[in-house]
């Protein structure tokens, strides 16, 4: 099974439905020429979006996931937060190595979710290195005896126009959930825009 994510953007509604109907057409070619005998589509949306939620209705779409974009603003410096007792804190990916064992821990994490599934390493990382304003500063781990738990991969995607970063993934392995992990990676990141 292929998962491809498709973005449709457009004025005029007779175009989105054209965009659509030839992602999707591409998309089933893609996965036939892959070897892929069953390809899902998925199409990003804001909820308000009335004219293309009909749309991919229209086109045999469902809704599957709904995502929550949250947002804070502070008023003064904030403080970097203590990592969690017995872990160490690796800031970048500079290297084949660490991108390995991070990709490897969020894949771990996010099992059994299909529709926020790592696409396989190659991929990845190829999006990474296309990314505009990425760098592999921006991605932070939490090891624990030497091994990643516990993860975030940040950016700078809205601060132009929101003036905000933005959290694209953030995971912790499943037996390393409870500790506070999460919850340190998002006020570390805090952090780091506050004192941009």
């Amino acid at each position: 099974m292929k998962f491809v994510q498709a973005s449709v953007v457009a004025d005029d509604p007779a175009i989105s439905a054209w965009l659509l109907a030839t992602c999707t057409g591409r998309a089933r070619e893609l996965g036939a020429e892959n070897g892929h005998p069953e390809v899902i589509v998925e199409v990003g949306m804001f909820r308000a979006d009335d004219v293309l939620r009909e749309i991919v209705a229209e086109q045999g779409f469902e809704f599957a996931t709904s995502y929550q974009r949250m947002r804070i603003d502070h008023a003064g410096p904030l403080p970097l937060p203590e990592p969690p007792t017995g872990t160490t804190i690796r800031q970048g990916a500079h290297d084949d190595q660490t991108r390995r064992a991070f990709h490897a821990m969020m894949t771990k994490a996010f099992a059994g979710q299909d529709s926020a599934a790592l696409a396989p390493y190659a991929e990845w990382l190829e999006t990474h290195e296309k990314r505009d304003g990425f760098d592999w500063s921006q991605l932070t781990m939490v090891e624990r005896d030497g091994r990643v738990i516990a993860g975030s991969d940040c950016n700078h995607a809205f601060v132009e126009t929101d003036n905000c970063g933005y959290v694209g993934r953030l995971g912790v392995l499943p037996e390393a959930r409870g500790l506070g992990l999460a919850k340190y990676l998002l006020r570390r990141w805090q952090r780091t825009l506050a004192s941009k």
